[in-house]
């Protein structure tokens, strides 16, 4: 419209080329504005995830080292911290949890954040690797939550907890329970979850 009133108001070719001229610098301009914000919003996504990569990066190898430090702790004194004290059985559990999402999951994660792609965009890793994320940070919350409780029966119950019966209903099922349920529960969510990202992205 604004086009159509500047051609008429104008009456002879050099105008109409100098009206066409001053169009096409704002037309430049404006988009020249666009490309210049959508590069500085990539760049901010960009410094964000790079500044999310290195905290990530600077804090995974000594977190390994510290697992590992552990699981020898551990295996070198068996019998006294894992067979005569169930209380540990936890603890040994969301340390395995920890450590396989470390190592997995989380490496997952720094290559997105360094170079901004999957590692292999395919289906069948998406759904893979959605369903590893929620179940191991299920798994970990279910853990921490049985955890608690379980603290509380072997220090406030402790003449139940050394029955074998109380042993089994009240620590070791509870425990393979909170293991598993969560990776059994996710997998339907983690299909849904990589359809709607294939959908909408």
């Amino acid at each position: 419209m604004k086009i159509t009133f500047l051609l008429q108001k104008t009456r002879t070719t050099a105008d109409v080329q100098k009206v066409l001229c001053k169009l096409s610098r704002q037309k430049k301009a404006t988009s020249c504005l666009l490309y210049k914000k959508k590069l500085s919003m990539s760049t901010s996504a960009e410094r964000i995830r790079l500044v999310k990569y290195s905290i990530l990066q600077t804090t995974l190898a000594p977190s390994i080292l510290c697992d590992i430090f552990v699981f020898v702790y551990f295996f070198r004194h068996w019998r006294k911290e894992i067979i005569n004290a169930p209380h540990y059985h936890v603890t040994l559990c969301l340390l395995i949890v920890s450590f396989i999402q470390k190592t997995t999951d989380i490496i997952f994660h720094l290559y997105y954040l360094r170079w901004g792609i999957v590692i292999s965009p395919t289906y069948s890793f998406c759904v893979t690797w959605n369903w590893l994320n929620y179940s191991l940070y299920c798994v970990n919350l279910d853990l921490v939550t049985w955890c608690c409780i379980e603290r509380h029966l072997f220090v406030f119950h402790s003449h139940l907890m050394k029955k074998k019966l109380a042993l089994i209903v009240f620590h070791y099922l509870p425990l393979t329970i909170s293991a598993r349920i969560a990776g059994i529960i996710h997998c339907s969510t983690a299909e849904d979850l990589a359809i709607y990202i294939a959908i909408h992205f």
